[in-house]
C-alpha cells in the first residue's frame, strides 16, 4: 500500500509526503489514520482514517521521475492522425463526448457510424 516518505496525492490537497501512522481517540473509540504533510503547506497535516475506503481511495500515487521518463520512453513514435476538414473535426469530437457519456453506446448511433464510416473511408484513401 503506502508507506513513509512516499509521495502522493490527496483529493483537493494536492501533493503530500506520507509522514506514517497514528491512532487518534474519536467519540471515545481508537482509531488508525495515515497522516499526510501538504508539500505546499508544511504547516498542516491531514488525517485518512485508514478504514474509510472511500477517503483512502482518494490518496493516489505519483509518478516518480523514473517512472515519467520510462513512460515517455514507451511513447510510440508514430504520427498523430489529424483531420484537416474543421467540420468533421468537431463532429469526431463531439461524437467522443456523446461516447464517454454513455449517450452512444459503442457508436451506434447514427451519426457516428455515417460519419465514422466516411471518416474511415477518408482514411483508408489517405492510406492506400
Amino acid at each position: 500500500m503506502f508507506k513513509q516518505g512516499d509521495v502522493v496525492s490527496y483529493g483537493a490537497t494536492g501533493v503530500c509526503r506520507i509522514s506514517g501512522e497514528c491512532i487518534q481517540k474519536v467519540k471515545g473509540e481508537n482509531r488508525r489514520y495515515l497522516t499526510l504533510k501538504p508539500v505546499y503547506s508544511s504547516n498542516s497535516t491531514v488525517y485518512v482514517p485508514i478504514g474509510n475506503e472511500v477517503l483512502l481511495g482518494k490518496v493516489k500515487n505519483l509518478m516518480t521521475d523514473e517512472d515519467a521518463k520510462a513512460l515517455i520512453q514507451e511513447l510510440p513514435l508514430s504520427e498523430t492522425d489529424w483531420i484537416e476538414n474543421d467540420a468533421k473535426r468537431k463532429l469526431h469530437k463531439d461524437n467522443r463526448r456523446r461516447q464517454q457519456k454513455g449517450a452512444c453506446r459503442n457508436g451506434a448511433c447514427s451519426l457516428c457510424t455515417q460519419e465514422g464510416a466516411a471518416f474511415k473511408g477518408e482514411k483508408a484513401a489517405r492510406i492506400g
